[in-house]
C-alpha cells in the first residue's frame, strides 16, 4: 500500500474507531473518501460513525452514495430509512423501508396510514407484530399518529 493512499487512511480510521478516538477516525474516513470517492469501506465506516455521533445528514449522504455504488443491498436502504426517520422525512423513509423489504423479505413490510384528523398527512406504517403466539397492531401514540416499529429498534414517531 502506498503511504497516504485511501487504503492506508481507511485502515487508520478503523484502528482509531476501535480505540474510541471517534473524531480522529472521522477525519481519516473523510480523507480516505476524499482520495477515493468510491471507497465503499470508508463510506460504510463513516456513515456508521456519523450515525453514532448523530450526524444524520452526513450519514444520509454516505448511505445514498453506497446505494448508488451497490443498489442491491437491502441493508443500505433500511439504514437510510432509519436516518430519514430521524430527519423527519417520513415519506422518503417509507420508500426506503419498502425497497429494503422488496430486496430482502427478512425486513419488515411497511404500510402507510392516513391521519385520523383530516389533515391529509400520510403517517408512518402500521403493521402487526409477532410475539411468538399472537399478532396485534402496533399501538398508536397520542394525537392520532402511529409509531413505526422496527424489530429490535426503538420506535420513531412520525
Amino acid at each position: 500500500m502506498e503511504v497516504g493512499s485511501a487504503a492506508v487512511h481507511f485502515r487508520l480510521a478503523e484502528e482509531l474507531f476501535q480505540a474510541g478516538r471517534l473524531d480522529a477516525a472521522l477525519s481519516s474516513y473523510t480523507l480516505a473518501i476524499t482520495l477515493e470517492p468510491n471507497h465503499a469501506g470508508a463510506l460504510q465506516g463513516r456513515w456508521k460513525l456519523c450515525s453514532r455521533l448523530s450526524l444524520h445528514r452526513q450519514a444520509l449522504k454516505d448511505l445514498s452514495r453506497l446505494i448508488e455504488l451497490m443498489p442491491g443491498r437491502a441493508d443500505f436502504y433500511y439504514e437510510r430509512g432509519r436516518m430519514l426517520l430521524k430527519l423527519n422525512s417520513v415519506r422518503d423513509a417509507y420508500r426506503d423501508f419498502l425497497r429494503a423489504y422488496e430486496l430482502d423479505r427478512r425486513y419488515p413490510r411497511p404500510t402507510l396510514l392516513e391521519d385520523e384528523a383530516p389533515t391529509g398527512k400520510v403517517l408512518v406504517a402500521k403493521r402487526t407484530r409477532w410475539t411468538g403466539d399472537a399478532l396485534w397492531p402496533v399501538p398508536k401514540s397520542s394525537g392520532g399518529r402511529t409509531r413505526f416499529r422496527i424489530p429490535g429498534r426503538a420506535c420513531a414517531d412520525a
